[in-house]
């Protein structure tokens, strides 16, 4: 999940100067250091917010400990919208999506951008940007594996390109693809890096069971679709 807010500057300016206009006079005084924490606008970018959460499930604590976590996030980012005054940008990314009504009812400035066209290769390489970066690599590994660029894009595709953000455009694992012009040989890199061990032990017996019964439907009103245009 990806979540993004970008304060107005026109707004940020206007608030900023109040407060200072507010906190000057001969009352005032603050040390030299706590006013410069209070006037420097700052960006923020937080990666993988749900592992306090999401690690806790993984080792089979009790769920009590995940949501103790999910409280502490939750009062901290509701903290950090009565200070977007000074925040000009925050980027929140993470693997696991949870409820906005939870985790971030205190944060409703933030916008989940992870399924937005406008963003769908924000999270990824694209081919072009794969060709510009990394084109000495790639007459590396080919001349390694033996063949032309065309086939050597083929494997590349087969191996990484398996994301899609907005259903269009897909794009190459960030990841998997610095891996493999890093050891110069494809292998599945990403799921040893990362993986949703603590999804099995939240799915209940029911839980399969009608998944287990969506994917024998649908596959059944598949085939018959499929019967019928042929």
């Amino acid at each position: 999940m990806v979540l993004i807010c970008r304060t107005p500057s026109k707004a940020r300016s206007q608030a900023l100067r109040k407060n200072k206009g507010e906190q000057s006079g001969p009352s005032h005084r603050r040390s030299k250091e706590t006013n410069l924490l209070t006037f420097t606008v700052v960006n923020l970018f937080f990666v993988q917010y749900d592992a306090p959460i999401t690690r806790v499930l993984a080792i089979g604590d009790d769920n009590r400990k995940a949501i103790e976590n999910r409280d502490v996030l939750h009062g901290f980012f509701a903290t950090l919208k009565g200070l977007d005054t000074y925040i000009h940008f925050q980027m929140v990314t993470g693997v696991s999506k949870f409820a906005l009504t939870s985790l971030f009812s205190g944060a409703n400035q933030l916008r989940d951008i992870s399924l937005s066209p406008a963003f769908s290769s924000l999270l990824g390489y694209t081919k072009s940007e794969i060709q510009a970066t990394f084109a000495p690599h790639l007459e590396v590994l080919a001349k390694k594996e033996g063949v032309a660029q065309d086939k050597l894009w083929q494997r590349i595709t087969e191996w990484y390109n398996g994301y899609s953000w907005g259903g269009n455009e897909r794009v190459y694992n960030p990841y998997s693809i610095g891996m493999l012009f890093e050891e110069m040989r494809f292998k599945s890199y990403w799921p040893s890096y990362s993986s949703s061990a603590w999804l099995p032990r939240l799915l209940k017996p029911e839980d399969l069971t009608g998944l287990f019964r969506f994917i024998i439907v649908t596959w059944i009103i598949h085939l018959c679709i499929r019967s019928r245009t042929h």
